[in-house]
């Protein structure tokens, strides 16, 4: 018998990121320069801080292979706060990831919310879009969002009716799939986004954050499973 020895490649500890900054979600709007691109790992240690270029294009260290949490934050936006997970090899940031929301951006969320009972509320706000993962990605109705926070802080989500007005009595999502949550402490969260299809097996989908401090924490899109 012989007996081959092989050596194993020791994983790395970091990979890069490459992304551009920009000022509105899925990579619309304009690139940001000079914003601070701030990872850290789940146990809120500093990984890597970096500045967007005049294009707004970054490059920053990510822990491989775990959960990662960023924090983009430039003068005359609000900070704004993404998760993701990396593979083992260095790679490209997926269009709109990360992007920063100027500060108008929140009075633009409240004012589309208006009629929600906690828009006035001070804290962090959550807001996204609940979409199908199937093609064209179309917006979900019927799905709702709650949020579960620091010192069992649980905050119901506030939506859209199907002609993209504020409505105080909705419980679910319309036909755009926004949703908005208000008065969100600073710390970690988690996003609990479900959908109910009738069939017993209904998609859920758990996102978790650091919501900074009056920031914003965007979920462009939340993707769920239609089975």
């Amino acid at each position: 018998m012989i007996l081959v020895l092989l050596a194993c490649a020791s994983l790395p500890d970091t990979v890069t990121m490459t992304g551009t900054v920009w000022d509105a979600p899925y990579g619309e709007g304009s690139t940001v320069a000079g914003a601070t691109v701030t990872v850290t790992d789940e146990a809120r240690a500093v990984i890597d801080e970096q500045t967007s270029g005049a294009d707004g294009v970054f490059t920053a260290l990510v822990p491989a292979g775990v959960p990662f949490f960023v924090t983009v934050s430039a003068e005359e936006y609000l900070p704004t706060a993404f998760s993701g997970t990396a593979g083992i090899s260095d790679f490209t940031a997926p269009a709109g990831y990360p992007w920063v929301a100027p500060t108008a951006f929140a009075g633009d969320v409240r004012a589309a919310f208006a009629e929600c009972p906690t828009v006035a509320a001070p804290g962090a706000i959550v807001a996204g879009e609940i979409v199908a993962d199937v093609t064209g990605y179309p917006p979900i109705t019927t799905a709702s969002a709650m949020l579960y926070g620091p010192d069992d802080t649980e905050l119901d989500a506030c939506y859209l009716d199907d002609e993209g007005a504020s409505s105080a009595d909705a419980t679910q999502t319309g036909a755009t799939g926004r949703f908005a949550i208000f008065g969100v402490p600073p710390g970690e969260i988690v996003v609990d986004i479900r959908y109910a299809t009738g069939s017993g097996q209904d998609p859920v989908e758990l996102y978790r954050f650091f919501a900074p401090e009056d920031g914003f924490v965007p979920v462009y899109p939340a993707i769920l499973g239609v089975l």
